[in-house]
């Protein structure tokens, strides 16, 4: 009889399982609209436990896999945090793949699966006397780290580097020369901009499907003027640019990105001096572009951009967890 592992990444609204074989093949892999936040609004586990149960009884009978061969769960992301399915304590970086596998939790949970369900523990920056003071130092990450070491292999970065995730934050990961994550850097980037897409009275003036390229000259219009302006008012120049002059949906979203991109460029300029000239994004591919087009522009003309591509995150997390299982001694590969 096959054996397969389900990998898990959650995030903070929506949670991947995949099915592989003990080769590391896919099977299946399917989606659910659920997260933390959906724990932290019901104020119990419940709801994941009940999400991730729907989410195996799909693969199972997409693929007409048994439960039982599935011999253990592989879990990354806000899964392991305060408002997930367990808290598992970060780790204090720098921190290595190894010491990932090393601390990884495993907890048997048959209300789910019968075989043992492994967490991957996130990653925090070390700070040694955390305070008001010293704020800014402070960082952490949950998934992210997972993606980084799946990275590592998938795409074979070349390190040091900083690894740059553009989704609901931009997050910033450095990578030094013996492949450990050292520190991380966040904003919540990608939730403030649709939150001013989607919820403010610039809704009638942005699309609301994401363009397939990004104007470039709005975006540096946006760019510049949130830099000069902060996000609050040049947000507002959206609308103007809707009212009282004549612009496509095209050229207001890419603006109103660049207004995003310069809250995160100032905040980099102003408290995050470890930026590496290597810097390889993961994320959408209009967006990584605007961010290579823009930190090239008006942040640093040295630094160098990749893009993993489309499916990078994706494609990260689930050879990352493989990795870390493997070096747990778990029976499935990694190539």
């Amino acid at each position: 009889m096959d054996t397969f592992f389900a990998i898990v990444d959650m995030g903070t609204t929506n949670t991947r399982l995949t099915l592989v074989d003990a080769s590391g093949e896919v099977h299946d892999s399917v989606k659910g609209a659920f997260g933390a936040k959906d724990r932290a609004a019901a104020g119990s586990r419940e709801i994941l436990m009940k999400g991730l149960k729907q989410l195996l009884t799909e693969v199972t009978q997409h693929t007409g896999v048994e439960l039982t061969q599935i011999k253990g769960m592989l879990c990354s992301g806000m899964i392991t945090s305060e408002i997930g399915l367990i808290d598992i304590p970060h780790r204090v970086a720098p921190v290595d793949a190894r010491d990932l596998a090393a601390n990884a939790q495993e907890v048997s949970m048959p209300e789910i699966l019968p075989a043992p369900v492994i967490f991957i523990p996130g990653v925090k920056n070390r700070v040694e006397r955390p305070s008001l003071d010293t704020l800014e130092q402070m960082d952490f990450m949950r998934g992210e780290e997972t993606q980084v070491f799946g990275s590592l292999d998938l795409y074979h970065v070349e390190v040091p580097a900083t690894f740059m995730f553009l989704s609901s934050h931009t997050k910033l990961v450095d990578v030094d020369e013996r492949h450990r994550i050292t520190r991380s850097f966040t904003t919540l980037s990608g939730q403030v901009f649709n939150a001013l897409r989607f919820q403010t009275l610039l809704a009638s003036s942005i699309p609301a499907q994401n363009p397939t390229v990004m104007h470039e000259e709005s975006l540096f219009h946006g760019v510049k003027t949130g830099l000069k302006d902060g996000v609050l008012r040049a947000a507002l120049m959206t609308r103007f640019m809707d009212t009282l002059i004549s612009t496509s949906p095209e050229e207001r979203f890419a603006f109103l990105e660049g207004i995003i991109i310069a809250s995160d460029i100032q905040a980099i300029k102003n408290s995050y001096p470890f930026l590496r000239k290597r810097i390889a994004v993961l994320g959408d591919r209009p967006r990584a572009e605007a961010y290579r087009a823009a930190f090239k522009t008006f942040l640093d003309q040295s630094v160098e951009c990749t893009y993993l591509g489309e499916q990078s995150m994706d494609r990260s997390a689930l050879h990352g967890a493989l990795r870390i299982a493997a070096l747990r001694g778990n029976p499935v590969s990694v190539s």
